[in-house]
């Protein structure tokens, strides 16, 4: 999962190219990216 999160965000790839170069479930990374995005968000919040 890891890999995949940084290949999200170093690369220009799709979450599905990256889904088949990780074997990460596309439901899986989604909501995980999800998840970062909102936590990065509310830690902007509160600074």
């Amino acid at each position: 999962m890891n890999h995949a999160i940084e290949l999200r965000q170093q690369t220009k790839k799709t979450i599905k190219e990256i889904c088949a170069i990780t074997s990460v479930s596309l439901a899986a990374l989604d909501r995980k990216l999800r998840e970062l995005k909102k936590d990065a968000k509310t830690t902007l919040l509160f600074m």
